[in-house]
């Protein structure tokens, strides 16, 4: 059924083709989620499994964390994203540990 609903059958136009783009600058383009989803992917390529809704939930919410105002990125320059957007945080130093003290004030 899912791929009826996704194609309309063997000898038909596909419903979602592929769209080529002439280089990785034009726009629009899914680079930035891509390169999300590859960060993402390096994580949970080792984690067998999560036990529950909650630890997988908490997961993500650690992966948005460490993504956005942990992790530097070389397209903006080492900067974080939160830094990038002049979110108003002084994580000098070790970032969890900031993240943390910051989290239990």
């Amino acid at each position: 059924m899912a791929i009826k609903d996704e194609f309309y059958g063997l000898n038909e136009r596909i419903q979602n083709p592929h769209v080529r783009l002439k280089d990785f600058e034009t726009k629009p383009n899914n680079n930035i989620v891509e390169r999300l989803n590859r960060t993402f992917r390096e994580r949970t390529k080792v984690v067998r499994s999560f036990n529950s809704d909650i630890g997988a939930s908490e997961f993500c919410d650690g992966m948005r964390v460490y993504y956005n105002y942990i992790r530097p990125h070389q397209a903006i320059g080492g900067l974080t994203p939160a830094q990038m957007a002049a979110i108003p945080i002084n994580l000098l130093g070790n970032r969890w540990v900031k993240m943390i003290e910051l989290a239990t004030k």
